[in-house]
């Protein structure tokens, strides 16, 4: 509100060096090869540059702001269908404050404007989010997440995420509702993660209230991880090993860099690898085998990057 406003303009920061302004890039480099059902068949050559920076303005807010570009070479079924909008042009993805406060002694972060959220351990949703996001910390072994905005094409989305630490345990559960393009759908969802080691092993269970193609309303996802990667950390890895079934109003924008998205419900399995070269390079790779659970068409997707950060 107008109070909020007078004490962004009217407070200064302390600090003076995390006053002033960092700014932070990366290029990436990736080809994806894709085979399968007719419509799935195509190869993208693709370049990503992207600018990030980031402003005190207060004691308690910062300003952040991303920038990027996409170039693709596609070719193959249907290429000019596919990402069309990666034509090398700059836009703003991101662009938001982000702010700390204590309420009842207990910290809040709080995201206002074009941001970002990773929902549903990443099978919900990962993608903008443009509104208000809070994150509260009850108490030293868990945290909730809640949000209002657009999803989507401004497509209005609200959310509640719950996280509780136990232990090797970390147990999740999530409440989704968006407009879905004049189907209003509701998903909720719950799973956790078990960590032994160097592994972990995840699951997550999702049911929609409205049925897919195929009829169905529910679905589950399953990884089994080792090694944890860190791009900043020479020498660190991780790979990963997922089964997915899930029904087609389970996810919004699902993390995987396969044909899940583009259908109706899908499953089959999913394996990725990270590897970093060095503080500044890091190498990756994933492999994915999904079906079509309504119309079951097949698609494989192999996709290979290489980022430079600086």
């Amino acid at each position: 509100g107008e109070g909020s406003r007078r004490v962004v303009k009217t407070t200064k920061a302390k600090n003076e060096e995390f006053w002033n302004w960092r700014v932070y890039g990366e290029i990436r480099y990736s080809y994806m090869h894709d085979s399968g059902s007719p419509g799935y068949r195509w190869n993208d050559s693709r370049w990503r540059f992207r600018m990030e920076t980031v402003k005190a303005i207060t004691d308690n807010w910062r300003f952040r702001a991303l920038v990027e570009s996409d170039t693709s070479r596609l070719s193959g079924d249907d290429a000019e269908k596919v990402h069309n909008s990666r034509k090398g042009k700059l836009k703003l993805s991101r662009l938001y404050g982000q702010g700390s406060y204590r309420w009842f002694n207990r910290p809040v972060a709080v995201e206002a404007g074009k941001a970002y959220a990773f929902l549903g351990d990443g099978n919900v949703l990962d993608t903008t989010f443009e509104g208000i996001k809070l994150a509260i910390k009850p108490t030293d072994s868990s945290m909730v997440y809640a949000g209002i905005g657009d999803v989507d094409d401004e497509e209005r989305m609200q959310f509640a995420e719950a996280v509780y630490r136990r232990s090797r345990l970390d147990y999740l559960g999530g409440y989704y509702h968006w407009h879905n393009y004049g189907q209003p759908t509701s998903i909720y969802g719950g799973g956790g993660r078990y960590y032994l080691g160097n592994y972990m092993l995840g699951g997550m269970y999702l049911r929609a209230n409205r049925a897919d193609g195929s009829g169905d309303k529910d679905g589950f996802a399953l990884t089994l991880r080792y090694g944890r990667n860190y791009s900043w950390v020479p020498g660190t890895y991780e790979m990963a090993l997922s089964y997915y079934d899930l029904a087609g109003e389970t996810y919004i924008s699902h993390t995987m860099f396969g044909m899940g998205n583009r259908m109706n419900g899908f499953s089959g399995w999913g394996l990725k690898g990270y590897y970093t070269l060095s503080p500044t390079v890091m190498v990756g790779m994933h492999y994915y085998d999904v079906k079509d659970s309504t119309d079951g068409r097949r698609a494989r997707t192999w996709w290979n990057e290489i980022t430079f950060s600086f």
